[in-house]
């Protein structure tokens, strides 16, 4: 993440509407294979408060923020919101160096417009971004199958394992880097790819261990990832 990168595009927002096809039929269980519907993608240079929005949200899909920013003191995320009423589940932080990044999901409360809020107790030192993504086909009710982060320096790429549970699970995942430009790994798709960091992901069509990648050409690295249930 570099900050003249996004002193550049403060305060712009994009949203984009996914057109690829994944796998509709359910599996022996019932399930339906995860597919990404919208997203939008906010930076700051620095700063508290940050927001995102989806512009026409489905009750009952799922709801994924990426959310993170550069710290020199222990800044933490103290409030994430959803002005349709969503209740978001928090998990983190990741801690790389400076990167702090957190993911927070919430199944959508009601269709229509929605904004989502990240609020820190303290200022960022020169950036903040807020990440959103709504999912069709996951589990409403016990969405979360497994969260993982870690952080570290290129040349050792970003990566992590993620184990799932059921057939057809979304793996999602958020890299920030230090002065790098950073692609989608193997086996994923980059969905925003803005000031040149990624989140990704892909559909686990079968349970097992996943390595969830990406690559970068430079600087310390964080990455969070979430394998998420289909319904």
């Amino acid at each position: 993440m570099r900050a003249v990168v996004l002193a550049l595009i403060a305060g712009c927002g994009r949203v984009a509407f996914d057109d690829r096809t994944f796998d509709a039929n359910p599996d022996s269980n019932g399930r339906t294979a995860p597919a990404l519907v919208a997203n939008d993608d906010a930076f700051l240079a620095g700063g508290s408060s940050i927001t995102s929005s989806l512009s026409n949200v489905v009750a009952g899909h799922l709801i994924v923020l990426a959310i993170g920013y550069d710290h020199t003191a222990d800044v933490k995320l103290a409030l994430v919101t959803g002005s349709s009423g969503d209740q978001f589940t928090v998990l983190g932080p990741a801690d790389g160096s400076p990167n702090r990044q957190y993911l927070a999901y919430a199944i959508a409360a009601n269709s229509g417009p929605d904004t989502f809020t990240a609020t820190l107790d303290a200022d960022a030192d020169t950036y903040l971004e807020l990440r959103s993504h709504e999912y069709a086909n996951v589990d409403a009710v016990d969405p979360l199958d497994q969260y993982i982060a870690a952080s570290g320096t290129v040349p050792i790429q970003p990566s992590v394992t993620l184990t799932t549970t059921a057939p057809n699970e979304l793996l999602f995942a958020f890299v920030v880097t230090v002065g790098g430009v950073t692609t989608a790994g193997a086996g994923f798709t980059a969905v925003t790819t803005a000031a040149d960091d990624i989140t990704e992901d892909r559909v686990a069509a079968e349970p097992g261990s996943y390595q969830v990648t990406a690559m970068s050409d430079m600087g310390d690295w964080t990455l969070s990832a979430a394998a998420i249930r289909g319904d």
